[in-house]
């Protein structure tokens, strides 16, 4: 069972330079990750590593090209990465279940051309990429997982195919 602690605006977290905002903190906790466990290309060694690429390459399809990964051309580029997050087996069915939560793989909140749809999902980006950070700080707890141990990676989240298929115009 998943099991976090809320986290607050404005409150202190551990570790957060003063005058930081809670994004900021989890954003530089979340490049940090990055840096020491994804590789400059190709798949990552550990689950975990595998994880924040998939995020990071999802967040940079959104935020540089505008793509969705249940739409359009975003089903190829964004589609593989979430589908990595959500249905392989190899990631913790806790950290799969916590992505279906903020990003899900059957419907969107509001259906998925509602018009909150922009703001949803850039919060649904941010609360994934901060549950990652949260769980390799020890904060999520994955059942049968020693916080402390990366687990392998032998699958690169491009080969896993997308759960949702670009519709032609």
């Amino acid at each position: 069972m998943l099991k976090r602690e809320p986290v607050h605006p404005g409150q202190r977290t551990k570790g957060r330079r003063k005058n930081e905002t809670t994004a900021d903190f989890y954003e530089r906790k979340f490049q940090k990750y990055f840096s020491e466990l994804v590789p400059g290309a190709g798949k990552c060694e550990t689950v975990q590593g595998e994880c924040l690429r998939a995020i990071a390459k999802i967040r940079y399809r959104y935020y540089n090209d505008g793509d969705y990964y249940y739409r359009g051309y975003g089903c190829t580029t964004a589609g593989p990465p979430h589908a990595y997050l959500t249905e392989c087996e190899i990631v913790p069915e806790e950290i799969r279940h916590m992505v279906n939560d903020s990003m899900p793989a059957t419907s969107w909140p509001g259906g998925l051309n509602g018009l909150c749809v922009s703001n949803c999902y850039d919060v649904a980006l941010e609360e994934v990429m901060v549950g990652l950070v949260m769980w390799l700080d020890g904060d999520i707890f994955v059942e049968g997982d020693d916080q402390n141990k990366l687990l392998p990676n032998d699958i690169d989240m491009y080969s896993v195919n997308p759960v949702f298929e670009s519709e032609e115009d």
